[in-house]
């Protein structure tokens, strides 16, 4: 459960992070990007929506991030923490609380319900 919530600040702080990133180095706001490419039509819809399909678990969406990012972080961290344990029967049960303390964490930070 230790490990969860480290890694789900990491996830929150890696969201943060990029979001803060985009904003001020190219001032790009990743929500009005995402908005934008549900609105395109046409030949572009395909490419616009292949964008939003790699976006969300990448950077855009914090409870998405837990199965790309979860992993990097559990990969890394694990090892330290579960000493004897099996790592392969900790990873689901691991990945589900990063997954939910990580939308609890960033719902905390954002003030929404």
């Amino acid at each position: 459960m230790i490990l969860a919530l480290t890694i789900s600040f990491a996830i929150v702080g890696v969201h943060l992070a990029i979001k803060e990133l985009l904003s001020h180095s190219k001032g790009v706001d990743i929500d009005q990007i995402y908005e934008e490419t549900h609105e395109v039509t046409d030949d572009l819809r395909l490419v616009k929506t292949w964008r939003t399909h790699l976006a969300k678990p990448l950077f855009y969406c914090v409870t998405c991030m837990s199965s790309i990012w979860g992993t990097f972080f559990y990969i890394l961290l694990a090892p330290q923490v579960y000493f004897g344990w099996s790592l392969v029967a900790w990873y689901l049960p691991t990945i589900f609380m990063v997954a939910l303390f990580g939308t609890w964490i960033y719902k905390l930070y954002n003030g929404t319900k």
